[in-house]
């Protein structure tokens, strides 16, 4: 191992994007020290440390001051798990993207206090632990949270103010993992979005235990709306409901004066869905109550244009003609609106 290592250090210099996937202790390695202030080109880094023998106190022990990262010129994005390497030094004031893994809130929250001047933000299993009295205030842009339970995503929302946010993400971490977690608790995140005063454009929420009610009360904001659903057999789990779907349409009570469309900015639509589960004709009234090509008719109803839409129908893979209730929406691509039916078989 000891060659390899050497060769790949004496090629530092042409680095863009270096994933660690090693102990810590390896690090110390000689060869590594050699490539400290020889990483000119870096601007991705990925840090997870593997405890060779499941020690991680000591693993977290042999990264404190490791200081090879520290001069990186071009270093803008990092991922890293703070219980295991957090002790890495990185050129903290220059990094745009940060990415977390594996931690308790409150050692998050004071790596986070650390990074002043992220714009993206990737939690991944961050959550739980002792109380937390930290407060994480900050004018990142976009917020991705893939969570084991409602506490990963309560625990973070809780304890943050993102008045400058445009894109919220929010994911279960697989689907088969979110399981288990079979209530959304709504609360925290009203609570978040009425603390930070922050306009969402962009929301993405992917195998969470929410209804469709709670999904459509969140952001009147948006422009962006995918939503991914999990296989469940509790009908009160459906996000893409026909509620969902009849709250999304345009009646013409708009055009004679009523501006009250929900979410009246929304341009861009993604659903993945189970075949069985959608309402294509609610989907079909959405589209066309939507498609507004003409600037004034769109004025007149309150509304941004539809530019696009993706629908993902999910399960096994669909035989040529099983998607036919849905080949109706294929005709507004002729009048300029961008669609796409897919299959996927997870």
């Amino acid at each position: 191992m000891v060659p390899a290592i050497d060769i790949l250090a004496q090629n530092s210099t042409r680095w863009s994007d270096f994933l660690w996937r090693i102990s810590a202790r390896t690090i110390h390695h000689p060869a590594f020290h050699a490539i400290r202030g020889k990483l000119p080109r870096l601007k991705n880094l990925e840090v997870f440390s593997c405890p060779s023998n499941g020690d991680i106190d000591q693993e977290a022990q042999s990264a404190t001051g490791l200081d090879i990262f520290a001069e990186c010129p071009s270093l803008s994005s990092v991922q890293f798990s703070p219980d295991l390497t957090g002790g890495i030094q990185f050129p903290s004031a220059q990094i745009r993207s940060l990415g977390l893994r594996v931690s308790y809130t409150t050692k998050a929250l004071r790596i986070l206090s650390g990074f002043p001047n992220i714009a993206s933000l990737e939690l991944f299993r961050v959550g739980g632990g002792k109380a937390c009295q930290n407060h994480f205030i900050s004018d990142l842009k976009r917020l991705s949270i893939k969570a084991t339970d409602q506490n990963d995503v309560s625990s973070i929302l809780n304890h943050t103010t993102l008045q400058s946010l445009s894109v919220l993400q929010i994911s279960g971490v697989t689907e088969a993992s979110a399981v288990g977690w079979e209530k959304w608790d709504s609360v925290p995140i009203k609570d978040f979005l009425l603390r930070s005063s922050c306009r969402v454009t962009t929301l993405h929420l992917c195998y969470l235990p929410i209804t469709s009610e709670q999904t459509i009360s969140l952001l009147p904001s948006l422009r962006e709306l995918h939503v991914k659903e999990r296989k469940v057999n509790n009908s009160c789990n459906k996000i893409v409901t026909g509620y969902l779907l009849e709250s999304l349409q345009i009646s013409f009570c708009h055009f004679a004066g009523d501006l009250r469309a929900l979410i009246p900015r929304l341009t861009d639509l993604l659903l993945a869905v189970y075949p069985d589960d959608l309402n294509t004709d609610a989907l079909m009234r959405v589209v066309t109550s939507r498609w507004l090509p003409d600037a004034d008719d769109a004025a007149e109803a309150g509304i941004d244009c539809l530019r696009s839409i993706v629908i993902i129908l999910r399960g096994e893979k669909l035989e040529a003609g099983e998607n036919c209730k849905l080949s109706p929406l294929l005709d507004f691509r002729d009048a300029g609106l961008r669609v796409n039916i897919e299959s996927s078989s997870s």
